[in-house]
């Protein structure tokens, strides 16, 4: 059934060589109800429409938030040995038929957003701020999945038009994953940095603030340490120090990512911050854990976070390498984050529990969560790396020793905490300098899909995981991707 027509798709030196075809890789759901012709009409449509990106997302993002970025990393390990895809991850045996392999859910996404883009503009929205706000917010959510598309699987096909019916769908060769990158993402942000309004201070949908953080992380891929401090700074002078700040009180951070999330109820008015005093947060994907009746996700891999869930609730556990980072002779006693983060038998992640509950059942009192995709932390761990890399230890170190370290040993600066952090006589090179930040990142970030990431970029996957072979720091693609689309999608390498 495949009806070939060549479509040529420019981005400044980018082409992308596609064709027509009746395969359903991106049309696994119906593409719309209503045709595109009829539906960008009102703001109504185009907040139903901007809706449904996120919509996409979080149903996509739900089990891949820890499955592509965590759960093949040093932190956590199989608790029961199966054959289940969590358990399978943490030992680094993937297959082509895993759903964690999959990328329909994120170009459902990236299609919805293409949709916005293309067709805002015509709708009737009075306030041509909230009206640009809207196109933004599409733009950012375009970049955000290929940005998570080429972390997970390298080179991918991309799509800047949408699929709107069965007789435009379209197939792309895969692009190499830094002119992704350099020609999509990057771009696509700097336009929603255009579009988005100074009055969006939304956390479960995409802001001004968002956008820093995104590029930021962009950059540090690309390894351009100047952009990576100077977008920092941008986000630092857009924040006003206001709304967005680095919590310094543990507890907080805590409370954050469990009882704070309750009664956060979605507005139509994105000038309204629901989240008020969680500060750290700076884009979520928040749960409702009514639209999930079997329970969270959270419950299956991690449990409760009471002593006795090691025996039944939860499939994952966390490594003998990550709580001896807790040991004296690690320098790390009385660091709370081990209070807060990991539960009372020691080998469990309950960083997402409220504090104290010993829980017997996926029916906590945290009805809702939210995964923190982006918080203030993360920014101050990608700033401390970008100071490391441009030859500014000291700077480097006081983000670590006086801002992350502090909090962790309760928010008090004395003798004994600087006695336990390490000075610029510690290290011999610059890759010394950046272990010591990113094993503070590691325990500060755990749980929260940013490990795996930083181990591929970084190439400290050689020493710190099972995998031995480069080609599979990559995910496989599902072979269902691979058989509606032979001519252009070929399988990465060691799969």
């Amino acid at each position: 059934m495949k009806n070939k027509k060549n479509i040529l798709i420019f981005l400044g030196s980018l082409a992308l060589i596609s064709l027509t075809s009746c395969t359903d890789w991106l049309n696994r759901q119906p593409i719309s109800e209503v045709p595109a012709s009829q539906m960008w009409k009102s703001r109504r449509d185009v907040q139903a429409g901007v809706n449904n990106i996120y919509v996409n997302f979080r149903n996509t993002m739900r089990n891949n938030f820890f499955q592509w970025g965590e759960l093949r990393a040093d932190n956590f390990e199989s608790k029961f040995g199966t054959a289940d895809d969590p358990d399978m991850l943490s030992r680094n045996q993937l297959t082509n038929s895993m759903s964690c392999t999959l990328w329909t859910g994120i170009y459902a996404t990236i299609n919805d957003a293409n949709a916005a883009i293309a067709h805002i503009h015509e709708a009737e929205v009075p306030d041509e701020v909230e009206k640009n706000d809207f196109i933004g917010q599409a733009y950012a959510m375009r970049a955000l999945s290929y940005f998570y598309a080429v972390r997970v699987w390298g080179d991918v096909p991309v799509y800047l038009v949408p699929t709107e019916n069965n007789n435009n769908i379209q197939l792309s060769a895969r692009i190499d994953r830094k002119k992704v990158l350099t020609d999509v993402v990057l771009p696509d942000l700097n336009k929603a940095l255009e579009l988005l309004s100074l009055n969006n201070k939304e956390r479960k949908r995409i802001s001004r603030f968002s956008v820093y953080a995104i590029m930021a992380d962009v950059y540090l891929w690309l390894e351009d340490w100047d952009k990576v401090n100077q977008t920092i700074d941008l986000f630092n002078t857009a924040t006003g120090g206001t709304q967005l700040q680095f919590e310094t009180d543990i507890t907080k951070v805590k409370q954050y990512l469990s009882v704070d999330l309750n009664n956060k109820k979605s507005d139509n008015d994105y000038s309204k911050d629901e989240y008020g005093s969680a500060k750290e947060l700076i884009f979520v994907v928040h749960f409702d854990i009514q639209e999930y009746p079997s329970g969270s996700y959270i419950w299956t891999l991690f449990g409760g976070g009471g002593s006795g869930i090691d025996n039944g609730a939860g499939s994952v556990k966390l490594t003998t390498d990550f709580t001896n980072l807790f040991a004296a002779t690690n320098n790390r006693s009385g660091d709370k984050r081990k209070d807060y983060f990991v539960n009372t038998s020691g080998s469990s992640l309950s960083k997402y529990i409220p504090a104290g509950s010993e829980v017997a059942s996926p029916q906590w009192i945290q009805c809702e969560m939210a995964y923190p995709v982006y918080r203030t932390t993360d920014l101050y761990f990608m700033k401390a790396e970008a100071l490391a890399r441009l030859s500014r230890w000291s700077d480097a170190l006081a983000i670590i020793n006086e801002s992350i370290r502090k909090r962790a040993s309760g928010g008090v600066l004395t003798a004994d905490i600087y006695a336990k952090s390490k000075t610029i006589t510690d290290f011999v090179s610059v890759e010394d300098l950046v272990d010591y930040i990113l094993e503070e990142k590691r325990i500060d970030l755990v749980g929260e899909g940013k490990r795996w990431f930083d181990l591929v970029r970084t190439g400290r996957w050689v020493n710190l995981t099972k995998i031995k072979n480069v080609n599979q720091t990559l995910f496989p693609i599902h072979y269902s991707h691979i058989e509606e689309n032979k001519d252009y999608i070929f399988q990465n390498i060691g799969y």
